[in-house]
């Protein structure tokens, strides 16, 4: 068996490079020395600092430098300034501040008896089977704490929520 010679045997890089593509300064120069660093422009000390430009001009120091002291401007909304009663939004039958449709961004766990979740299944089947509505034990349960919130708004004191609280 013959040895082949091998085509790039005793070839440098820098001499398989055309001469044109080094004066354009195309060639990769993997092996060689990096370039020597470029000057630095300098600034004499006289034009730094002019009436015209600030005396940071040209460094990375921030232009303004913020006060950390606190500012004595009054707030834009006033303060609760301890309500006796809470307050009571008129209720709107077309307005409400819950909707289902409104994306949850919150998880949150409850606990539930087996009965408890007995019975919110069958809700949710029997309005699937008898009202052709399907649901989830979730916006049933979404819907039941709307309607609580929305009692607590409308009626304070006297709301369905209070009562039974009392009674416990």
């Amino acid at each position: 068996m013959e040895k082949r010679r091998d085509p790039f045997a005793g070839v440098k890089l820098t001499e398989a490079v055309p001469a044109y593509t080094q004066a354009q300064g195309r060639d990769q120069r993997l092996f060689g020395a990096p370039p020597p660093p470029a000057p630095q422009p300098t600034v004499p000390p006289e034009s730094a600092a002019t009436p015209d430009t600030p005396p940071n001009f040209g460094t990375k120091e921030p232009r303004k430098l913020v006060s950390k002291e606190p500012t004595n401007q009054p707030s834009k909304f006033p303060r609760n300034q301890g309500t006796v009663a809470p307050r009571r939004r008129e209720a709107s039958a077309t307005t409400s501040r819950w909707h289902i449709k409104q994306r949850p961004n919150h998880r949150m766990t409850f606990d539930f008896t087996d009965e408890e979740l007995d019975a919110l299944d069958d809700l949710k089947r029997e309005a699937r089977r008898r009202y052709e509505l399907k649901t989830t034990k979730q916006d049933l349960v979404r819907h039941a704490i709307h309607e609580l919130l929305r009692d607590y708004e409308e009626r304070g004191e006297e709301s369905w929520i209070l009562a039974k609280l009392r009674d416990e």
